[in-house]
């Protein structure tokens, strides 16, 4: 197998990588403690599928997010059903920006976009 790129530019100004990028999104909030599955970029948001996160470790990385201002329309659901979580945070700062986390099926994403 050859070795994963950092980056990938698909040409029309979306990016995709394999690790938390430093840019205009990503300045926004608290880089997670959890792993880079795959993330994408574009000029209105950037989306990242976490790995090794589990639905606390994300419970613990909302608390962090209001912490830097995602607090306003702030919207959270938590529930078990048949032993299987759902969870997802959304909410914005503010400053022209939302985040939403959100764990459903083993899949842990985090969205950050321009509001506004």
């Amino acid at each position: 197998d050859a070795p994963k790129p950092e980056e990938y530019n698909y040409g029309d100004g979306t990016i995709f990588t394999a690790q938390w990028p430093e840019n205009e999104f990503t300045k926004q909030v608290p880089k997670p403690d959890f792993d880079v599955a795959f993330g994408g970029t574009s000029d209105s948001e950037f989306s990242v599928l976490c790995a090794n996160a589990s639905v606390d470790a994300l419970r613990d990385y909302t608390k962090q997010l209001k912490k830097k201002g995602f607090d306003k329309n702030a919207e959270t659901t938590d529930e078990s059903v048949f032993g299987m979580t759902t969870y997802s945070y959304s909410a914005e700062n503010g400053k022209g920006y939302a985040v939403e986390v959100a764990s459903a099926l083993g899949m842990n994403v985090i969205t950050i976009k321009k509001v506004g």
